[in-house]
């Protein structure tokens, strides 16, 4: 288990060969993932009951999740008015049958989410009712999505992958929303004596020629993430000493 705040040694053939020591990122120089130039999202984040501001572009968004999903039930109908289970929907108004119909289209993936805050962060759950959900991931595909992929031909394998990429994009959101993000300095023993004995005041540590694995996004309390992270610091920095 990787330690916060406290330097531990990385061994190698049973010697110690470096200290590491794991702080909590600056959340001011870390880029929200939902606005980063590096990603793209065919996905989008909407979110009410206060946390407006959570969502990808809360300016353009409906004002409730009850008008979001009739603005997406309204746009299916456009294309698909023969659907009469979105037409009996829009006429029904409820949050359970409009968001019922919404799982029945062919075109629209999407999963309700509930925020919850934690002094001044927020963290993401999954829900399947909508009387208790804050907001909501949607994509909707349309014939330029068609044209370029074959998986889009099969209905059920397009909701299914689209669904399946949604608990990535939102552990993702959630781990930045929660300030889980972490560097990692890394300082090769360069002394005389016991390693184990500086371990913490770092003396005989190579303090000037550290090195850093900065804005890891990981989450410190799920062993998948803490062994990926670790076999990354492996590969980075002690597959050659």
């Amino acid at each position: 288990m990787l330690n916060l705040e406290k330097p531990w040694l990385v061994r190698r053939d049973g010697k110690a060969v470096a200290r590491v020591i794991m702080t909590r990122s600056d959340m001011t120089a870390v880029v929200n993932p939902r606005h980063s130039p590096d990603e793209q999202y065919s996905s989008t984040f909407c979110f009410w009951n206060g946390f407006e501001e959570l969502g990808d572009k809360p300016e353009q968004q409906a004002a409730s999740l009850a008008k979001q999903m009739r603005v997406l039930l309204s746009k299916h109908k456009r294309r698909h008015p023969e659907n009469e289970v979105v037409t009996d929907a829009l006429a029904d108004g409820r949050l359970s049958t409009l968001y019922q119909a919404l799982r029945e289209c062919d075109d629209i993936a999407l999963s309700l989410l509930i925020v919850k805050k934690v002094g001044q962060k927020h963290t993401l759950a999954f829900t399947q009712d909508p009387e208790f959900a804050d907001g909501m991931i949607y994509t909707v595909r349309d014939a330029k999505s068609r044209r370029h992929s074959s998986i889009w031909y099969s209905d059920h394998m397009w909701k299914v992958m689209e669904e399946e990429q949604f608990l990535n994009e939102v552990h993702e959101y959630d781990l930045y929303l929660r300030g889980s993000v972490f560097d990692f300095t890394v300082e090769y023993w360069v002394g005389t004596g016991s390693p184990e004995e500086h371990l913490v005041d770092g003396i005989g540590f190579d303090q000037k020629n550290r090195e850093c694995m900065a804005y890891e996004m990981f989450d410190l309390y799920d062993t998948d993430d803490v062994s990926a992270t670790e076999q990354q610091l492996q590969n980075l920095f002690f597959n050659e000493v």
